[in-house]
């Protein structure tokens, strides 16, 4: 009699669980904060050998602080090279230039992929007074890369704000064209 009870405690504790995940769930693609992230080319015809410079750009519907926010920049290593970023400064509180994602940002060769981070930034509405591009990647051309749409992707976000609530996420990824 005694483990007829347990069994049925354990099991009416697991079917609570068990509903409790499954509620969740339903609400799980609902998020309080949601971001864009666009990257946009400086031209949308590039000769090989040339540049095209890639701003990086994140944005919302409603200002928030966000907790941890990593995405990538991937492009055709066949096609393009990096060459070179440049983050948008900010004057912070003390009056010094000051970048929220240079620190935990950078191009990684093993991947092949420019990885964007940061920790605790505010991400504001595209039409904030404080809002800016977070930076500018310059991508060469190679001399035989073919002709042709070449894809600039911004891929693999993940966010949370300050909560460590999930943050949404619409990625605008880009291309150029190669060639004449």
């Amino acid at each position: 009699m005694r483990n007829l009870r347990k069994i049925t405690a354990i099991t009416v504790v697991v079917a609570m669980v068990l509903s409790l995940m499954s509620f969740g769930s339903v609400f799980a693609a609902e998020y309080d904060n949601s971001v864009v992230v666009s990257a946009t080319p400086s031209a949308e015809f590039v000769e090989q050998g040339g540049t095209v410079d890639v701003t990086v750009d994140l944005t919302t519907a409603k200002a928030f602080k966000s907790g941890i926010i990593g995405f990538n920049l991937v492009f055709d290593t066949d096609v393009f090279e990096y060459q070179n970023v440049e983050f948008t400064y900010y004057d912070d509180d003390l009056g010094n230039k000051a970048s929220d994602w240079e620190a935990n940002s950078g191009f990684n060769a093993s991947t092949n992929h420019f990885v964007f981070g940061t920790l605790g930034t505010t991400v504001y509405t595209a039409d904030h007074a404080k809002h800016q591009p977070i930076a500018v990647v310059t991508l060469k051309v190679k001399d035989n890369a073919p002709d042709g749409a070449q894809a600039i992707n911004l891929t693999t976000f993940n966010g949370v704000d300050a909560n460590l609530d999930k943050v949404g996420a619409t990625m605008n990824s880009t291309s150029v064209t190669i060639g004449g």
